[in-house]
């Protein structure tokens, strides 16, 4: 059986997933993703594609872009790697405890059943987790959610970095309790001074208009 290059499946993927546009999407080859802008929002559907010994992987994620948010975690942070595009999201499979979310290719006629199995993904998880994120407020809430518990734990550094730069725009009250426990938490999960921008971004954030 002839392999399908990747050149080949990417092209038939975003072919295959062309009604994304009529929800008012555009593609971005470069990174293969389908985007729209709201207000301070930018909505990310993502299509990763790896190449496997005999065939493709599939796997769709979704995130939200705030720019805002990213200018301001670069500029505080001065990271070397500037984080731009996504600022918080998820991946299908991880959301859906990996009931789907990961497809494979292997032959031609896998296409049309992958493309089917990623559009409802779009449809039954991007989009209505789209319609709930439409401002700051909402950015806020989605990213600085506290657990079944009431406690605030980030899934990293960055993550509570960003988390907080959305709860100040935000005027969120809890902004110091929040910071506290994303601090506590990340220090006692890795140390101390890996958590230290926490600490960097809380006080800029504190002592400068945003």
């Amino acid at each position: 059986m002839t392999q399908i290059s990747m050149d080949e499946c990417k092209h038939r993927i975003s072919e295959g997933l062309s009604d994304i546009l009529a929800a008012g999407f555009k593609f971005r080859k470069g990174d293969f993703e389908f985007i729209r802008r709201r207000g301070p929002c930018i909505d990310i559907f993502r299509i990763n594609i790896h190449k496997m010994t005999q065939w493709h992987k599939i796997t769709p994620s979704v995130f939200i872009g705030c720019p805002k948010i990213n200018k301001l975690f670069n500029r505080i942070l001065q990271r070397s790697v500037a984080v731009n595009g996504s600022t918080f999201g998820f991946s299908v499979r991880n959301r859906s405890g990996h009931a789907r979310g990961s497809y494979g290719v292997e032959k031609d006629s896998d296409f049309a059943s992958v493309c089917q199995a990623v559009l409802a993904d779009f449809q039954e998880i991007a989009l209505p987790w789209f319609d709930r994120i439409t401002d700051l407020a909402s950015v806020d809430m989605a990213m600085n959610e506290a657990n079944e518990s009431g406690q605030y734990k980030p899934e990293s550094v960055s993550d509570a970095c960003l988390g907080l730069i959305a709860a100040r725009l935000n005027e969120n009250p809890a902004f110091d309790d929040i910071a506290e426990a994303y601090y506590q938490f990340c220090a006692k999960a890795q140390n101390p001074q890996l958590a230290n921008p926490i600490l960097v971004t809380r006080d800029y954030l504190k002592n400068n208009a945003v």
